[in-house]
């Protein structure tokens, strides 16, 4: 599992239009009304694309500094993506796993936090049990 992962979305988003010209390599594609997996889960509401910004699961501080290079390599490309027609959101999604004992605790710098908000870029965390 991924730690960081780009997700970006719209309802009337065009996702195809957008990357074909994009540099983004995304992991995953996904269609406005295309069934969800799994099935039960219904349809999806949103057009849209994820990106694997940090393949670090492990390590908060990690995933952050991974975070930090992807903002600053791709400022321009995610500019234009907050401006695309039909985007809706654009958020950074840290995974936060956890143990046995449920620590739900996690540190952004203002760093991170400058750059991701210069990029109009929200961001989330998504805590999960391991073990």
């Amino acid at each position: 599992m991924p730690g960081c992962v780009l997700r970006a979305s719209g309802s009337t988003f065009d996702v195809e239009s957008f990357l074909r010209n994009s540099a983004f390599r995304t992991e995953a594609v996904y269609r406005k009304g295309q069934r969800r997996r799994p099935a039960s889960r219904g349809s999806q509401a949103a057009s849209g694309f994820n990106v694997v910004v940090s393949e670090r699961d492990d390590s908060m501080e990690a995933q952050i500094n991974d975070a930090l290079a992807f903002l600053r390599a791709h400022r321009e490309d995610l500019r234009g993506l907050r401006a695309a027609p039909g985007v809706e959101s654009v958020v950074l999604d840290f995974a936060c796993p956890q143990g046995e004992i449920a620590n739900r605790s996690a540190r952004f710098p203002a760093e991170l936090l400058n750059a991701a908000g210069a990029a109009d870029i929200d961001i989330h965390v998504s805590f999960y049990l391991v073990g």
